[in-house]
């Protein structure tokens, strides 16, 4: 009976061991899985930060672009409605005209 409970005793120090190094591992694993996202945030953010302000200039000049693009738009349909743009454009339809009968005027000629 006195090598039971020293064999007794001996298994649970061993399994109290085993579970003590199994304990320690997960914690070791655990802290150094949390020192690799530690260190990838490291890493990482700083980049982020940068494309994000690289993205917010791109949409800044974007939103410049179609605010400019719009008020060309607006001006184009306001020369439309100017009356002198009318007269400009009658004015550039008699000088081609003038133009053609100039031409046809200069082929007989040469005829």
């Amino acid at each position: 009976m006195s090598t039971e409970p020293v064999t007794l005793k001996f298994k649970v120090v061993k399994a109290c061991n085993t579970f003590s190094e199994y304990f320690i591992q997960m914690l070791h694993e655990t802290s150094l899985g949390l020192y690799r996202i530690y260190e990838h945030n490291v890493r990482k953010i700083p980049q982020l930060i940068k494309a994000k302000s690289r993205i917010e200039r791109t949409i800044n000049n974007n939103n410049i672009i179609n605010a400019r693009i719009t008020d060309m738009i607006d001006n184009v349909q306001k020369i439309n409605n100017i009356d002198a743009t009318d007269n400009i454009l009658d004015m550039i339809k008699r000088i081609s005209s003038l133009k053609e009968d100039i031409e046809a005027a200069s082929n007989e000629n040469k005829k």
